[in-house]
């Protein structure tokens, strides 16, 4: 621990080991996301997601694109792409109400007016009212979160270069704008993925890293906290992804900004976020992608 700018602000350093270079199962290891069809029973898709199949409450998103170490070849590397993702709205009573019908389908019953669908859907009535299940029907919120949903991932092929791995500081301001007693800070779980260019090819992503400090809490409003992550070294970090999981009390979170150092060369990159990362605020988004400036 180590004091940077007089009293009262520390820099709490997370130390992690270079990223496995083991590459990831089909379905990603280190993005949260799920394929759209997962060839389940029911053959329905978007399991999880609020509404029929992958509804239309559904909003696009850019593709992610990975970037790995060659298994057979130490200086190469392999691009995985991710296409036609999308981001759905989840609640645990959509997801209770899809893993249900799944059984239903295991179990052979073909038809979703069969007996063993009408329990499902009468028991997710039952437990959270009419009026919530018709919402979710119709691919509606609440929501308690989204998924990530996505095509099959596509691996290119070798290409000559090795990947190398370095550490980066993270800054974050929590803003304060005097909200009490909810407040601007969060006890969710803080996620950040970066975003740039490896071998000419921009917006690559990295894995995503959690953000925490053991024993102590983080995210406070007004608080400035620090994090040393690894991550690929980037040509350029030309933007990032910040998304936290909903979880704990009054999880809601102002972002004033956020600062990324690559200690290799001392270079600086600045999101300016100063806005909310929240299901009851502005446009209820838990996952938003920045673009970032040289800071000066």
């Amino acid at each position: 621990m180590e004091l940077l700018h007089g009293y009262g602000e520390y820099t709490f350093t997370v130390r992690s080991k270079a990223p496995n270079p083991r590459l990831p199962t089909p379905d990603g290891v280190s993005i949260p996301f799920l394929r759209k069809d997962p060839s389940v029973a029911s053959g329905s898709t978007c399991r999880g997601a609020c509404g029929s199949g992958c509804p239309e409450t559904c909003q696009e998103r850019p593709d992610i694109v990975r970037c790995f170490p060659d298994p057979n070849d130490a200086n190469a590397h392999l691009f995985l792409t991710y296409s036609s993702v999308i981001e759905c709205g989840t609640h645990a009573g959509c997801r209770e109400h899809d893993a249900c019908f799944d059984r239903c389908a295991e179990d052979g019953e073909e038809s979703v007016v069969g007996p063993c669908h009408d329990v499902c859907s009468a028991a997710i009535v039952a437990q959270y009212g009419a009026t919530l299940g018709a919402s979710w029907y119709l691919g509606y919120g609440p929501y308690d979160g989204y998924l990530l949903f996505s095509d099959p991932p596509v691996w290119s092929e070798s290409n000559p270069g090795r990947v190398e791995y370095t550490e980066y500081r993270v800054r974050v301001a929590t803003g304060d704008l005097g909200l009490l007693p909810r407040g601007e800070g969060t006890n969710a779980g803080v996620y950040l993925t970066l975003l740039g260019t490896l071998f000419g090819r921009p917006q690559c992503s990295s894995a995503e890293i959690e953000l925490d400090t053991p024993n102590y809490n983080d995210f406070e409003a007004g608080n400035h906290e620090y994090f040393v992550v690894t991550a690929e070294r980037f040509d350029s970090v030309d933007g990032i992804v910040l998304r936290h999981d909903n979880t704990g009390s009054y999880p809601g979170w102002y972002v004033d900004d956020l600062f990324i150092t690559a200690l290799s060369t001392g270079t600086t990159w600045h999101v300016d976020v100063h806005r909310w990362l929240a299901l009851d605020e502005e446009d209820e988004r838990l996952r938003v992608e920045f673009s970032t400036t040289l800071a000066e």
